[in-house]
């Protein structure tokens, strides 16, 4: 029997034995005098959340008693040292690698500084001449398509002796969102690669981990994904600090864990994972869900299907767990942080649809039952709430009897207790844990008390979170689908009239609940605590735990620092060393007309016009017709044309070429009439 096959019945047999014994004791509470529907409901709620619970207390443990796993490097181990050529390990056939980076409507800035950082990574790791990096835009406004156009640009002129090519690519038309820009890539350039590297706007990897994943991908002809874990970063409001905290100081034994019982059954998370491009064209075509959305049509949450597809295929998919260097950047507020969650409630939620597809491995089930788990957790606690406060009124009004949790208050504690003490002895034991690293220096005060600080933080918003992914789920299946929009990354807050927008109701269910505790006992009030509290003070929690100035002052006081901040790694410097550039230059655009520059640039519109002839999406046969158009409507000026006409004119090579002699000549006479003045 493998490893992972005893892993995986001792992870089950001890969450089953767990389970068994809370259901047992809470079972004890509830049908000691009379048994009712809403005690029956309750339990079984209780079992679900519970077993939730005790899988991942067990996995944890099993995580920290194999951290950490022994693995032989093939290029480099957690190092950001410069790997010299003498040091590769030799493939045949070295393979061919495409960095991908799929945006939408991103900020050029970073996203362009980005590419910069990871050109010199690449350069330093020795493999850019294995290396392309392709920019694969689905943005929709035509403002920011030219700033990306002219980031790209400034990307070629300030690298253009790194030994690589660096192309950029917008799609016409964005069907299928991500998964279909990156099935594009697949269908147009991917026979050239063998191998993937898919990013997200706000991805980052070291050279050495890039390296080292690609030659795991080459020691492995069977390796379909390989996903490393990412780490948040660079970020500075309060709420981005805890979630960079947590990462850094539970995340470990939470990967290992995960790794020990998925083995060579993972899942992939959409970015900062290498894919096989071969076995990914042939098999992880998605397909179309029944009926219509939300929970129909086109799959919103590919990542954990395509894993599904590519493991049914017969190639693994891994958990790098032991690799450093992958780096991500989290949402700084509560609310943009929920926001994002509301478009994977939705897109798990379709996972529903596909869990008994014939042929899918148990792991690939397991994984899209925990994805939809995540979201549905939520409404039974919420559910769970509601059916103790309605047995409440049972006992008290219709069969007159103390309710149990009074009777048997000492197990009602003990199982709440129990119940605390698997949610934060994981957290525990990774704080602990992360003070033997040797290779990330932490300080044990300034750890006791980040650890506390966020276990803290974590209580207060756990409600709000509740309530928030309640709503999501119900308004899902209730057939109101979400808006697929751009991230939001800025640092800018939470305004009081956002907080007020999004948690309004939130704090009315709080009071309400709160007063229904206080009416019914003193001892149900005090039990509702954890919940009504975040629920009533959530508007001013929002704002709090959202403020870049709070964040500042914890990190002053040496809290919530992670390793990244006391050795910044050589690829987050070079991000942070590029990005004010991108920026002025982006700024700089912004104080004409992007338009305007564009037809007036002559180096800028010809790379343009490159972009529309390498794509057959742009060919058109009513050039002329539109030339005519496009000119009558220019005659003002570029802010005289609609978005649908600026569009237009942006895809059509004769319409530009046109408007630009035009502009030109017009700039010409000018400087004759001056010169002649």
């Amino acid at each position: 029997m493998s490893r992972e096959s005893i892993a995986r019945i001792a992870l089950l047999s001890l969450t089953v034995l767990t389970t068994i014994v809370g259901a047992t004791v809470f079972g004890m509470i509830l049908f000691s005098h009379s048994i009712s529907i809403m005690d029956v409901a309750q339990l079984l709620i209780f079992i679900c959340l519970f077993a939730l619970v005790a899988f991942s207390f067990w996995s944890v443990l099993a995580g920290l008693l194999l951290y950490p796993r022994p693995t032989t490097p093939l290029y480099v181990k957690k190092t950001q040292g410069t790997v010299k050529e003498k040091d590769v390990v030799g493939h045949a056939a070295p393979e061919r690698v495409a960095i991908c980076v799929p945006i939408y409507q991103e900020d050029p800035a970073r996203v362009f500084a980005g590419v910069e950082a990871t050109i010199r990574e690449l350069v330093d790791a020795g493999i850019n001449h294995r290396c392309d990096i392709f920019v694969l835009s689905d943005t929709r406004d035509t403002n920011i398509w030219i700033l990306e156009e002219r980031c790209w640009q400034e990307v070629l002129e300030r690298n253009h002796d790194s030994g690589l090519q660096v192309y950029y690519r917008r799609r016409k038309f964005n069907k299928a969102r991500k998964s279909g820009n990156i099935e594009d890539f697949v269908k147009r350039f991917g026979g050239s690669y063998d191998v993937m590297v898919i990013y997200d706007a706000d991805s980052l990897m070291a050279g050495p981990t890039l390296k080292e994943m690609i030659a795991r991908m080459d020691a492995e002809q069977d390796l379909g994904i390989l996903q490393a874990p990412p780490r948040p970063v660079n970020r500075m409001s309060l709420f981005a600090r805890l979630q960079q905290y947590a990462a850094a100081v539970y995340g470990p034994v939470f990967a290992n864990g995960l790794r020990l019982w998925t083995e060579n059954d993972g899942n992939y998370w959409g970015h900062n994972a290498a894919i096989r491009i071969k076995p990914f064209a042939e098999h992880c075509g998605l397909p179309v869900l029944p009926g219509t959305p939300p929970l129909g049509g086109e799959i919103l949450s590919h990542d954990f299907v395509e894993a599904a597809l590519m493991r049914k295929a017969g190639y693994k998919v891994r958990l790098a767990e032991d690799l450093d260097g992958s780096f991500e950047e989290c949402p700084t507020t509560l609310i943009d942080f929920a926001m994002r969650d509301q478009r994977w409630c939705q897109g798990n939620l379709q996972h529903s649809a596909l869990v008994a597809r014939e042929g899918l491995h148990p792991i690939s089930r397991a994984h899209m039952v925990m994805g939809i788990l995540s979201f549905v957790a939520a409404p039974l606690w919420a559910l769970f709430i509601l059916f103790g406060v309605a047995g409440v009124l049972y006992d008290m009004y219709v069969i007159e009897q103390v309710p149990d949790v009074y009777t048997h208050w000492g197990w009602s504690a003990g199982v709440f207790i129990a119940t605390m003490l698997m949610l934060l002895i994981p957290k525990l034991i990774g704080t602990i844990h992360a003070t033997g690293r040797r290779d990330e220096k932490y300080n044990g005060f300034s750890l006791f008390f980040s650890t506390i600080l966020e276990v803290v933080a974590s209580v207060i918003v756990a409600p709000i979170f509740m309530a928030f992914h309640s709503r999501f789920v119900f308004t899902i299946l209730a057939g109101r689908s979400v808006e697929w929009g751009p991230q939001q990354r800025t640092e800018s807050g939470t305004a009081f009239g956002d907080a007020v927008n999004a948690h309004g109701l939130q704090t009315i269910a709080g009071i309400v609940l709160a007063l229904i505790g206080f009416w019914l006992s003193p001892d149900l009030f005090l039990w509702l605590s954890p919940v009504y509290f975040g629920l009533i003070f959530s508007i001013p929690i929002s704002m709090l735990i959202s403020s870049q100035k709070l964040g500042y002052i914890a990190r002053r006081l040496g809290l919530l620092i992670i390793p990244e901040e006391i050795n910044v790694p050589r690829v987050i410097r070079r991000l942070n060393e590029s990005e004010p550039h991108y920026q002025s230059l982006v700024d700089s655009l912004h104080d004409t007309d992007p338009l305007t520059h564009l037809l007036n640039d002559v180096s800028l519109l010809d790379l343009h016009l490159r972009v529309l002839d390498a794509n057959p999406e742009y060919q058109r046969d009513d050039d002329e017709q539109l030339e005519r158009e496009c000119g009558l409507a220019y005659h003002g000026g570029s802010s005289y044309l609609q978005p649908a006409d600026r569009e237009k004119l942006m895809q059509s090579p004769a319409s530009l070429r046109h408007l630009n002699h035009k502009l030109t000549g017009q700039t010409a006479a000018k400087q004759r009439a001056a010169s002649r003045a």
